[in-house]
Parts: C-alpha cells; sequence; structure tokens
C-alpha cells in the first residue's frame, strides 16, 4: 500500500544532457499543485492540494488508515443518508404496516434536515440537537407558534437515524455510528 505525491507543475527535464532535472510542465501555476495518487480496490485514485505539506500529510494519513483497515473510500465518502434509507426501508418488510407508515413518516422530517447530506459528516451533537428542537403544527389553530414534538415521536427520530448510521458503519460507509 502506498500513497505517492506528484508535482503536477514541473516534470522531468527532457534533455538528459542538461544540469537542470525539472522543467514547467504545461500546466506551471494553474490549479493546485501537488497530487496525492493512491490505489482504491484496484483503481487509481487521486487529491489534488495546494501545499506539499499538506498532500504529504495526506499521503501518509491513507497509507496509515489503509494499514489499519480504518481508510473510507472516496466513493464511500459521497453515500448519503437517504442511500441508506433506500438500503435500510426494504429490510422492515417483516414488520406490521403501522410500524412502516410510522418509519417513513419519520423519515420525512430526517429527510429534509439530513437525507442529502453525505454519513461521514454527520455528528451526535447536531442529531441530538435538531432532534430535541423538533416541532409540530398538528392540533396547532392558525397564527399559533408549533408546539413541541411529543417524546415518543422524538425517540423513533432517534431511533431511525441509529438504525441508518449502524448501516453505514456496517457497509463500511464510515467508521462508526457517530
Amino acid at each position: 500500500m502506498a500513497a505517492n505525491v506528484r508535482d503536477l507543475w514541473t516534470k522531468n527535464n527532457p534533455d538528459k544532457t542538461s544540469r537542470t532535472k525539472r522543467v514547467h510542465s504545461a500546466r506551471w501555476g494553474i490549479g493546485k499543485r501537488w497530487q496525492v495518487v493512491w490505489t482504491e480496490g484496484g483503481v487509481p485514485v487521486s487529491e489534488t492540494f495546494t501545499t506539499r505539506d499538506a498532500a504529504e500529510e495526506f499521503a501518509a494519513g491513507v497509507v496509515v488508515k489503509q494499514t489499519e483497515g480504518t481508510w473510507i473510500t472516496k466513493d464511500k465518502k459521497a453515500v448519503t443518508l437517504a442511500d441508506m434509507w433506500d438500503l435500510w426501508i426494504p429490510t422492515k418488510s417483516d414488520k406490521a404496516r403501522s410500524t412502516r407508515d410510522a418509519y417513513r413518516s419519520t423519515w420525512k422530517r430526517i429527510d429534509a434536515q439530513f437525507g442529502a447530506r453525505p454519513c461521514h459528516t454527520l455528528t451526535r451533537a447536531e442529531s441530538s440537537t435538531w432532534i430535541a428542537s423538533l416541532t409540530t403544527t398538528k392540533g396547532v389553530k392558525p397564527g399559533e407558534e408549533p408546539r413541541p414534538l411529543g417524546d415518543a415521536a422524538k425517540r423513533l427520530a432517534g431511533i431511525v437515524m441509529k438504525a441508518l448510521l449502524d448501516l453505514a458503519a456496517e457497509e463500511r460507509v464510515i467508521l462508526h455510528n457517530p
């Protein structure tokens, strides 16, 4: 396992008789200069950085995390909570219809807030704060403020989020459920 750092702004001098080893490439001064290249499942993957130090630090992290087995591949970092919902809800076909309907109703709230977010960006503090702040307009007269959502509904939101993030950890989209 290796991660290599490349300078995108210079290239080896084609003139082998010259004392200058590297010369400007066609990309000189354009975009980020340093590129880290590593493999994920036999496919080369790269990321670019402004500074060499940042690139070398990232490359070292790639090697260590791949060796430890804690590396999350680039394609899995894009997986959203909605993607996990699509995998999770079919596994609940054995539950009562009312339970599945409650899950779907709860998912609508979660989806509006977190559905498009990549799983690895979610934090415990953020989800706990959001659950505590949930409100409803059910039973509220027009012009009145929404009232806090009941404890059972908040608990169900926590259960669904936990289940989705547990699945994400199981699928190695995230290292652990926050």
